[in-house]
């Protein structure tokens, strides 16, 4: 083999490693969504509970809530459309969404989230667990790059207080 040849091969080897990294960049290049929830969680602005039979009114005890977070951990913007919680029973589902979710730091939906954008939300947790039936709950985030939605199945808590 002379010179030529091993130069040859070289090049072609490149060029094939240059072109499959660019196939993958290229197919990388998306809104990628996480979303992640988190339960019986309490907030500072949350509504104090009153205890039953307590004669002095609300007790300090903050409301519990479910925590719901989404962030964009792609290359490209994307748009939240809707979010709603749903439970599945044995003659349908029955759900809740729009206001049951109260957005934080001003955004409400339709939220654009650039790369690295988060956009959160909360929910009254014994609201939502307190839908009828006995299956998991389900909280389903729309975005706008997707096909289908986002589920995310949300275990329902040891109850911390006993009323």
């Amino acid at each position: 083999m002379n010179y030529t040849v091993i130069v040859a091969w070289w090049g072609a080897i490149i060029a094939t490693i240059v072109l499959i990294w660019d196939v993958i960049k290229w197919h990388r290049n998306t809104a990628r969504v996480r979303v992640t929830t988190k339960i019986n969680v309490f907030y500072d602005d949350g509504e104090i509970m009153a205890i039953p039979g307590a004669s002095d009114g609300p007790s300090g005890r903050l409301k519990e809530y479910i925590h719901v977070e989404v962030i964009n951990v792609g290359t490209l913007p994307t748009t939240i459309m809707s979010i709603m919680a749903k439970k599945r029973f044995k003659s349908g589902e029955v759900g809740e969404s729009g206001k049951a979710f109260k957005e934080h730091l001003g955004k409400p939906l339709p939220c654009v989230l650039k790369p690295g954008e988060v956009w959160s939300c909360r929910a009254d947790q014994a609201r939502l667990f307190g839908l009828p039936g006995d299956a998991p709950l389900k909280v389903i985030v729309d975005v706008s790059h997707k096909a289908k939605a986002i589920v995310k199945k949300v275990v329902q808590p040891q109850t911390m207080y006993k009323n």
